[in-house]
């Protein structure tokens, strides 16, 4: 069941215990509290202590990588591939492969400067694709529509930087639900990795569109 967030609709939030609801602006530090009257205040505090603590714990994590599968469904596509994504401040890769572990795409990016970027996608038996978009690419090429900078921060169980964002968290102060960007995005299965807690599941949905990210193993490389 998706859950449908909006500044004035408590009643339908009323299900999710305990709940926080807060709309972020530009940065993580500026954010205005939305509030449910029949909240406890005490209870809503310590929720929105840990939530603060584990953001800021979460974006120091800038050197990782992730083992697992990403799966789409849309009305034109569905598939799923094995994913390794490797991912740095400055470069990333992604390393895709079919069931029988054959190579699908190969995905590497680099950052130029603050507001530019080089993607190189290589697929079997094709020249190597270039573009400032790995969106675009990946869209262009397997017709798949991946929110790939949002995820950037989503598969870490946080916001994307830079946009307005609702959520609701579980009874240990991590996201539980998501909407960002048009997509409501849904946590599940939180695994603690060298004493820090990461989403093992993620579920994304938007106008029809169903990304799943599946973690079978998460690596932190500069912990």
């Amino acid at each position: 069941m998706s859950l449908k967030f909006g500044l004035t609709r408590w009643a339908g939030l009323a299900r999710f215990t305990p709940l926080i609801l807060l709309i972020t602006l530009s940065t993580i530090s500026g954010c205005t509290v939305m509030r449910k009257p029949t909240e406890q205040t005490v209870g809503r505090t310590e929720l929105e202590q840990k939530w603060q603590q584990h953001q800021a714990q979460v974006r120091a994590l800038d050197n990782w990588s992730i083992d697992g599968r990403v799966g789409i469904k849309s009305p034109e596509h569905a598939g799923s591939v094995g994913l390794v994504w490797e991912q740095n401040p400055i470069t990333f890769s992604l390393y895709m492969t079919g069931p029988l572990g054959q190579t699908v795409a190969r995905l590497r990016g680099a950052i130029v400067d603050e507001n530019q970027q080089t993607v190189v996608l290589r697929v079997p038996d094709s020249e190597p694709l270039i573009s400032d978009s790995a969106e675009q690419l990946l869209y262009e090429q397997t017709g798949w529509q991946l929110p790939f900078q949002a995820l950037q921060d989503w598969v870490r169980g946080i916001p994307m930087r830079g946009e307005e964002f609702l959520y609701a968290l579980n009874d240990k102060g991590l996201l539980e639900k998501l909407e960002q960007d048009g997509w409501i995005v849904e946590y599940s299965r939180y695994s603690q990795i060298d004493g820090v807690d990461l989403p093992g599941r993620i579920r994304a949905n938007k106008e029809g569109t169903t990304v799943i990210v599946s973690v079978r193993q998460w690596t932190i490389m500069n912990w």
